[in-house]
């Protein structure tokens, strides 16, 4: 199984020497945004509404779709992770309020692009219904092959980890439809995991940027020159604060709100046709 693995050079440096220092204070914040980069897609989920009494479908402003969430994944070992802004597009969404009480929300496209400056689309691969729950109402894991089993390794001992924060943000311009652009807010952290389900409340960086979540990253020693860095957390909103999870020796809990202060667009509703019990299978499109 492949493995997210950076190479670094150390040049003129001795084992003798690379031995004085930890490996957190060895590797920079270049470094470690190229090496996890790889780990990491941008998603797009969109939904429908659907009448609860007549079965209709509909889309918004003459759309197929009634909303669309942007946010990031992360991919695992034969899966991948998504967060609630994945999976629950609809929550995010101010104009899902009015509609709530008499439409039910129904995904409708699950695509992926690469982190490219200009976003292509593609099919992301994945059963919705066949979820495992990593961090309840926050993060979440699906089996896929839509990346042929490449994926960070898993960090899940306790004990002290001297790992770093990458924050991912978006652009305070970018939207779901066009010029969705991620970036990387790179921080040291040290942090202790004494327990199953473990999390940490963190301050949020400063900016006017969206911030879409992040992970904890912890460099390993693999070899001389060599360093794996390994997923040990990720991080989500609870409420209005910040935490790394650390799911992956344990379950947490916690509950998300909708976060997003937006305010209501005057819409109309666009039908579709009428709502099947029978599994769709999401539409493949480019963009």
């Amino acid at each position: 199984m492949r493995k997210i693995i950076f190479i670094v050079n150390f040049l003129l440096l001795s084992v003798s020497s690379f031995a004085q220092f930890s490996l957190g204070q060895s590797v920079g914040q270049q470094y470690v945004e190229n090496a996890v980069r790889t780990g990491l897609f941008l998603t797009k989920h969109s939904f429908r509404i659907c009448d609860e009494k007549s079965g209709d479908l509909f889309g918004l402003d003459g759309k197929d779709e009634f909303g669309s969430q942007y946010a990031f994944g992360v991919k695992v070992p034969g899966g991948i992770l998504l967060t609630n802004r994945s999976v629950c597009p609809w929550l995010y969404d101010v104009n899902f309020e009015k509609y709530k009480d008499d439409y039910s929300p129904v995904l409708f496209q699950a695509l992926y692009s690469g982190l490219e400056e200009t976003p292509k689309y593609d099919l992301l691969d994945y059963e919705y219904d066949k979820k495992e729950v990593v961090v309840d109402t926050a993060v979440y894991r699906f089996m896929s092959s839509t990346f042929d089993g490449k994926g960070f390794t898993l960090d899940n001992t306790t004990g002290k980890k001297d790992g770093w924060i990458i924050w991912v943000v978006a652009h305070e311009n970018s939207n779901s439809e066009s010029n969705v652009q991620l970036d990387f807010l790179v921080y040291r952290k040290e942090i202790t995991v004494n327990k199953n389900g473990q999390w940490i409340e963190v301050d949020k960086p400063d900016g006017k940027q969206k911030i879409l979540g992040g992970i904890y990253v912890v460099p390993t020693f693999k070899e001389v020159g060599i360093i794996e860095f390994q997923l040990c957390g990720v991080l989500a909103q609870a409420n209005t604060s910040w935490r790394i999870y650390c799911p992956f020796i344990g379950k947490s809990e916690s509950k998300i709100e909708q976060i997003d202060n937006q305010q209501s667009s005057e819409a109309e509703l666009t039908p579709i046709g009428k709502s099947k019990k029978d599994k769709a299978k999401n539409k493949k499109s480019r963009k």
